[in-house]
């Protein structure tokens, strides 16, 4: 950070950041720490070829796009401003981060999607919900709700009793927590999951109700632990569990199902959802709406592979007709 900034503003501007944006930031700022003491330069005013050097000695050493790119990114938001650009905007640092990409691309692992039906025709073969183990019943339910919702696994752990709605023929979860998406101008909207009588395996409710009728003991524990979080630990002492437990339940859940989770992480039900959403004709601003995107943009740029419509109930619907897919 610029010298002669307050530590209060220095923990504001840190704040700003995501989690994983302040880890990715300080391995960097780390190596440009000691890039600048080995080459007797101060690192808080250096100048923008003086950085442009470093990104190229990190390139020299390995390092992939992905990582020069969060160096950038890193380094723009620690260099003061210089002609009225920033490090980022700095002419040879773009046509550097140009020639990074040209000769070790970053590249999306896979440029095709599997179809949901896979999922749920494998949800359609398993016993009835109450006949399920806790530990099936829990993989089935979080791969559900993030299915039919087109959320990511971060989202599941902010779902809880206390912000739950139970009304006629559906759930309302009232999200209370800052997710990844959440701005000052934009928060996530309540996430609806609707009754669906014409398949029990498949309906949210049914899946929910169970699920909660089989964890109801655990949440009265008197050991000071909030159970109240939707989802708990299908083991041990039944706690609440974080993003990356929800995110394993659902590869789990994927590779019984079928899904190739060598090529495909937990991550892929929501460009599997948002797709299929996309491929029976709802509309891009729908999708996004539901998914939590403030616009269409990153639908468009990262999951499309060509909701007041309810993205869960057209998914189970499309299932039952027998749509399908193209991919």
């Amino acid at each position: 950070m610029k010298t002669g900034t307050s530590k209060q503003v220095r923990d504001l501007l840190e704040s700003s950041w995501a989690q994983k944006t302040k880890v990715g930031y300080k391995t960097q700022l780390n190596k440009w720490k000691v890039y600048c003491q080995s080459h007797n330069i101060d690192p808080h005013q250096a100048s923008y070829d003086e950085a442009v050097e470093f990104l190229g000695e990190l390139f020299t050493q390995g390092a992939n796009y992905s990582t020069v790119a969060t160096a950038r990114s890193a380094l723009s938001a620690v260099l003061p401003q210089r002609m009225g650009i920033t490090f980022g905007q700095y002419p040879l640092t773009t046509r550097v981060l140009k020639g990074v990409f040209k000769q070790r691309p970053s590249l999306p692992k896979h440029t095709g999607i599997y179809d949901t039906n896979i999922i749920l025709d494998y949800m359609k073969v398993l016993p009835e919900n109450k006949l399920l183990s806790l530990e099936l019943l829990t993989l089935k339910l979080v791969t559900l709700l993030c299915l039919l919702s087109g959320q990511r696994a971060q989202t599941l752990p902010c779902l809880s009793l206390k912000h739950m709605i139970m009304g006629t023929g559906q759930v309302t979860f009232h999200i209370r927590d800052l997710l990844k998406t959440s701005r000052p101008t934009f928060h996530q909207l309540p996430l609806i999951f609707k009754m669906f009588p014409a398949n029990r395996d498949l309906c949210p409710i049914s899946c929910l109700e169970t699920y909660l009728d089989m964890t109801k003991s655990f949440r009265l524990l008197e050991d000071g632990i909030d159970r109240t979080q939707l989802i708990l630990s299908f083991a041990g002492n039944h706690n609440p569990v974080k993003s990356a437990t929800i995110a394993r339940y659902i590869k789990s859940f994927l590779g019984k199902a079928g899904v190739d989770i060598t090529v495909f992480t937990a991550h892929s039900v929501r460009k599997a959802s948002t797709s299929k959403g996309n491929n029976m004709g709802l509309s891009v601003k729908d999708i996004a709406k539901a998914a939590g995107w403030s616009g269409e943009s990153t639908f468009q740029r990262f999951y499309n592979l060509p909701i007041v419509v309810n993205l869960g109930s057209e998914i189970l619907q499309s299932n039952v007709s027998g749509t399908t897919m193209d991919v």
